[in-house]
C-alpha cells in the first residue's frame, strides 16, 4: 500500500465550517460516456463480465452516463468541489490521463476541454488555487481524473476508501497515478448505513461499496 501521499485523519469541521451555513449548489457536468448496461448495473452469470465490456451486446442498448462534479459556494470556507470529474487532457487524448486499460472501459467518451472543473470555475471568476478543500466520493478516474488540477486543496474521502484505491488498481476500477501525489488528504472514519447498502445492492449497482459512507462513526481501529 506504498503511496506518496501520507494521509492524516480529519479534523472537522475544515477551516471554515459553521453550523446552519447556506450553501449554494452548483452541478458540473465534464463529459458524458456511454456503456453496456452490465458495467453500470451488475448482471449475473457466466457472461456477466464480459456483457460488462460490451461482448454481445447491441450498441443501441449501452446507456450514456453524466460524468460530474459539484461547486459548493460555501460563506466561511470559500469554493469547495465534491469530485473533480475528468480532466481536460481527456477531450483530446483519453489514453494520457486514464491510461490504455481505463481509455478502453469508458468508451464515446464526448466532452470539451472547456467543460473540465477547472474550466468551469475559472468562467466563473474562480482559480484553482481558491479551492481549498475537495470532498471525494470515491476515488474511480471519473471521480478522480482531475484531482491535480487542484494541488493546494485539502482532499476529504473515507478511510475504506483511500485503502482499496491505494491496495488497488486498474482491474479495481483505479488509476493511481490520478490520486498518488503528495496533496494534503485527510480521511474520515465512517460507518456504512447497512440499509442503503442493502438497496444499492439489490439494485445491483456497481459503486454500492463506494457510496456506502454516510454517516460519521467511531475512532479508527
Amino acid at each position: 500500500m506504498a503511496t506518496a501521499a501520507e494521509p492524516r485523519p480529519a479534523e472537522l469541521p475544515l477551516p471554515g465550517g459553521r453550523k446552519d451555513a447556506k450553501v449554494r449548489l452548483h452541478p458540473l457536468l465534464t463529459a458524458t460516456t456511454k456503456g453496456p448496461p452490465g458495467w453500470f448495473l451488475r448482471e449475473e452469470g457466466r457472461l456477466a463480465t464480459l456483457k460488462g465490456f460490451g461482448f454481445r451486446v447491441p450498441r443501441d442498448t449501452w446507456l450514456t452516463a453524466p460524468v460530474v462534479a459539484f461547486l459548493i459556494e460555501h460563506p466561511g470556507a470559500g469554493p469547495v468541489l465534491i469530485d473533480t470529474g475528468f480532466h481536460a487532457s481527456v477531450a483530446v487524448s483519453p489514453r494520457s490521463n486514464l491510461g490504455r486499460v481505463t481509455s478502453f472501459v469508458y468508451k464515446d467518451i464526448d466532452m470539451r476541454a472547456e467543460q473540465s472543473v477547472e474550466a468551469q470555475l475559472r468562467d466563473k471568476e474562480i482559480g484553482a488555487s481558491d479551492v481549498r478543500a475537495v470532498i471525494m466520493t470515491h476515488l474511480h478516474p471519473d471521480h478522480a481524473s482531475a484531482i491535480v488540477d487542484f494541488p493546494d486543496a485539502t482532499f476529504v474521502l473515507s478511510k475504506a476508501e483511500w485503502e482499496a484505491a491505494a491496495d488497488g488498481g486498474v482491474r479495481d476500477g483505479y488509476v493511481k497515478s490520478q490520486f498518488d501525489h503528495g496533496f494534503d488528504y485527510r480521511l474520515l472514519w465512517l460507518r456504512p448505513l447497512a440499509r442503503r447498502v442493502r438497496r444499492r445492492q439489490r439494485a445491483g449497482c456497481v459503486h454500492a461499496r463506494a457510496y456506502a459512507r454516510p454517516s460519521l462513526g467511531g475512532a479508527p481501529d
